[in-house]
């Protein structure tokens, strides 16, 4: 029956129609989308017969996976339909103009490339798997040296020191097996409390450290305001500027292709409020979240990882890369050892490339924001009781060390009614 294909297109249970081929269409700029619409239905129907679909040549083939429930394998008649959909997007693009969707100011303007339109099913310029495992504490790697360490028992209180977190400047200044030093630029971790699996059963309480480190770009003339404006800055809350998070691009398409045009080192502060920066800061990185679609079957999950924003490509004059690794004239000098792991992440960049950071006029600033906290698996709102830990720091780049601004502690409460409590964090002031 011709049904299974117009049906998947229009009526009630035309998801295809709705969703895929409808969300598509919104981006042209035309004066009658619901006309526009009903065409390409029709013409996307059309195609699918054209292209020799036909409930005599597939319909045995397709009995019993009708209905919605096609799985990770589709049937013959949807593989003709994205043809067809390809075909017919490709037709009006031709012949339309697009428009910002979420924004009538936007004058219209002409299609470039595909992600505008449709969310890619693959990257096929992306070797790297994802769902890898991280690396366990007997075997280390050299861009994850150190992990936090909890008590071997069950916690009888809430956190109120910071014993056992590790120290940010071993995870920005890092040293490679073979002797090269690495700086991270950007870097997302978690620890959490094992406790053996009769103590987790009983659904135990145990505690978890979270520690975000992001770096930035800042003139060299003005490192030192920057340096005066962050002490004592809490970064909680994170009105920071952070980096872009792109999908639906070839990871083989950075940093050149205008999709990639969000990665270009420029940044603007989430929440400042009257406060202005004392400097102008750029993004190193940006992060790269795969096709951001659930069609990859290929695996279980899709891989993930951190690039170079185009200021740092450029001004460190790197390669094309591949598979998230990036060189220079000299050898390998970006690269995100973690893509495609599920918890660490980082983008390191060689160390010696701090000269050409200066030469062009640039030195690094990083921001450190980190919890301490317990976890009580009753999934219910915190009581009065209820404290962790939150720690802020910052260091900046001077001369060829890496120098702390300014580090602090305080134990905090969900309710008002007191102020949070300093706590002692000691932290190494140079690296």
């Amino acid at each position: 029956m011709y049904s299974s294909i117009w049906g998947s297109l229009n009526g009630r249970f035309g998801d295809f129609g709705r969703y895929v081929l409808g969300s598509a269409l919104e981006h042209f700029d035309h004066p009658d989308h619901k006309k526009l619409h009903g065409l390409a239905k029709r013409a996307i129907f059309t195609r699918v017969v054209d292209l020799g679909w036909t409930p005599e040549r597939f319909g045995h083939l397709e009995r019993g996976r009708r209905g919605g429930h096609d799985g990770p394998v589709e049937r013959y008649g949807k593989k003709y339909q994205w043809i067809a959909l390809y075909d017919v997007l490709g037709r009006i693009a031709d012949n339309h103009k697009l428009r910002e969707r979420w924004s009538e100011k936007t004058q219209p303007f002409a299609y470039e490339y595909a992600e505008q339109l449709v969310y890619r099913d693959i990257d096929p310029t992306v070797l790297t798997p994802g769902g890898v495992k991280n690396s366990d504490d007997e075997a280390r790697a050299w861009f994850t040296p150190v992990h936090a360490s909890f008590p071997a028992e069950v916690v009888e209180g809430y956190p109120r020191d910071l014993e056992g977190v590790p120290d940010p400047l071993d995870l920005i200044a890092l040293t490679a097996p073979d002797g090269t030093e690495w700086l991270s630029l950007i870097r997302h971790s978690n620890w959490t409390q094992v406790l053996p699996p009769e103590i987790t059963a009983l659904r135990a309480p145990n505690l978890t450290v979270w520690m975000q480190i992001r770096g930035y770009l800042v003139p060299t003339d003005r490192a030192e305001a920057l340096r005066t404006w962050a002490v004592g800055k809490d970064w909680d809350g994170r009105w920071m500027s952070e980096n872009a998070e792109l999908h639906t691009r070839l990871l083989a398409a950075h940093p050149r292709s205008p999709d990639w045009d969000w990665a270009d080192g420029n940044a603007e502060p989430r929440r400042l409020g009257e406060e202005k920066l004392p400097a102008d800061m750029y993004q190193p990185i940006a992060w790269y979240g795969g096709t951001g679609t659930s069609r990859e079957s290929a695996g279980t999950e899709e891989p993930t990882g951190y690039v170079p924003s185009r200021l740092l490509f450029d001004v460190l004059d790197l390669r094309h890369g591949n598979d998230f690794r990036w060189a220079d004239s000299i050898g390998l000098a970006v690269s995100d050892p973690t893509a495609g792991m599920g918890e660490a992440s980082t983008l390191v960049m060689r160390r010696d490339l701090l000269d050409r950071l200066a030469a062009a006029g640039y030195s690094l600033f990083w921001t450190v924001l980190l919890n301490k906290q317990r976890n009580d698996h009753d999934y219910e709102r915190p009581g009065p009781k209820y404290r962790w830990l939150s720690a802020s720091a910052s260091f900046l780049m001077t001369g060829e060390t890496i120098q702390c601004v300014s580090s602090g502690a305080r134990r905090c409460r969900p309710f008002p009614g007191g102020d949070p409590k300093p706590v002692a964090w000691r932290v190494r002031q140079s690296g």
